[in-house]
């Protein structure tokens, strides 16, 4: 996966730091954390960052957020910045392309709004009026007869 430099060397100094097992992150007993203690983990960070202001307040929208949602945010904002398909569907780890472009096919599209219209000015002018070039015309003989 690529990250930034910064991170690159935070992790760089984490992996040198001594440990029992074999994981990057893990628990105490060198074991890896479980999918559930991270849900909550980073459940717990999200109500720290946006608390309620009365206990009986409606839960704020930003307490639904998820790793899975900081995925799709990485992804979209990555797909709106112009980055490439395929690096995009190597940092999410899909096997093929494909996947990446199914699923994320509407921030695609959403990277050149106006693509077709820039292309149309290049055909037709600025003015919207075809510009043929006497040499590119069709011509006007009409078309032989095959038997």
């Amino acid at each position: 996966m690529d990250v930034p430099a910064q991170l690159g060397a935070i992790l760089d100094v984490h992996r040198h730091t001594p440990r029992q097992g074999p994981w990057d992150f893990q628990t105490r007993n060198g074991t890896p954390y479980s999918h559930e203690h991270v849900q909550g983990e980073f459940k717990r960070i999200v109500k720290l960052a946006w608390p309620k202001k009365h206990d009986t307040d409606p839960d704020p929208p930003e307490w639904d957020f998820t790793p899975h949602s900081m995925r799709h945010t990485f992804a979209t904002l990555h797909i709106l910045a112009g980055k490439p398909a395929k690096w995009v569907s190597r940092q999410l780890g899909h096997a093929d392309v494909t996947v990446t472009l199914k699923v994320y096919a509407r921030w695609f599209e959403m990277v050149c709004p106006g693509a077709a219209d820039e292309h149309g000015e290049r055909l037709f002018g600025p003015d919207g009026t075809a510009v043929v070039l006497p040499e590119l015309a069709l011509p006007t003989d009409p078309a032989p007869v095959l038997h």
